[in-house]
């Protein structure tokens, strides 16, 4: 295995791990989470002649690549908050429709219905960080 494509996959592992944990953490660790992401997919790229860049432009071209993983990060999370939502509303149709024992039945709609509750504040939580970054790279 030559050492880009172990780049690519260690990328890929720090990736797939952030995107199933980043939710069930505090701020501070899915700073560190974004962080180790960042560090991980700066894979050294092979220039031969480089242009001189003016270190107000460099760090201009550092923060939007940055942002860009960001995006990145906060569109899976997005897409991944809408699925579990999705999959939540068949769930509580399920137990609606096939639980007979009434304690079992409310206890799991109960159950359902707060992971849905906390899915959508999530969701919208994401959605506003997301629009707050892209208007970043807009300016």
């Amino acid at each position: 295995m030559d050492n880009l494509s172990f780049r690519k996959l260690l990328e890929q592992y720090v990736f797939s791990v952030t995107k199933n944990y980043i939710d069930q953490v505090n701020e501070e660790t899915q700073g560190k989470l974004i962080e180790l992401f960042i560090k991980v997919g700066n894979e050294p790229k092979v220039n031969p002649i480089e242009e001189p860049v003016l270190p107000k432009r460099r760090y201009r071209n550092e923060r939007i690549k940055m942002i860009e993983r960001l995006l990145a990060l906060h569109q899976a999370n997005i897409e991944a908050a809408r699925t579990y939502i999705l999959q939540l509303d068949l769930l509580l149709k399920r137990a609606k429709k096939r639980i007979i024992d009434t304690y079992r039945k409310n206890h799991l709609i109960k159950r359902y219905q707060l992971l849905k509750t906390r899915y959508i504040i999530y969701l919208a939580k994401i959605e506003t960080y997301h629009q707050y970054e892209l208007s970043k790279l807009r300016t």
